[in-house]
């Protein structure tokens, strides 16, 4: 596993030979700090053309509702794009972290274009993913 971006509110490692991104969020983030970091793993992603994806949530905080509408309106498309198989989800130990990611997770239901599945555990959620992508 290799760190592609390292800032104060989130870690982007890559597990090159699978072609699986870890991202691993350090804190609350809002605003062009969220933004930003968001828009690095869209890069990432692109950048390396992956097949899995696991999104370490635990110590993310609430996201504010004006960053939920960019998320959706702005992130999303191009998440879509992604020729992800799946998509594993290592919930917020945050109440309200937790709540944010569900409000978005229920507002982009559907039209992820891949597989998803939520975990308590971060390596329980990179099992799943990388399970999958072995056998692509």
């Amino acid at each position: 596993m290799i760190c592609q971006f390292a800032s104060d509110v989130l870690r982007i490692h890559l597990h090159q030979q699978e072609g699986v991104l870890e991202t691993e969020w350090l804190g609350s983030a809002k605003g062009e700090a969220l933004r930003h970091a968001l828009s690095e793993t869209l890069r990432l992603a692109r950048l390396y053309r992956v097949h899995g994806w696991i999104a370490n949530h635990r110590q993310l905080g609430p996201i504010t509702p004006a960053d939920q509408d960019w998320i959706q309106e702005q992130y999303m498309p191009v998440f879509r794009l992604l020729p992800l198989q799946r998509f594993g989800l290592v919930y917020s130990g945050d109440p309200f972290g937790r709540l944010s990611i569900h409000n978005i997770m229920a507002r982009a239901q559907g039209q992820l274009g891949c597989e998803v599945q939520q975990f308590a555990l971060v390596e329980e959620a990179r099992r799943w993913v990388l399970e999958a992508v072995a056998v692509r």
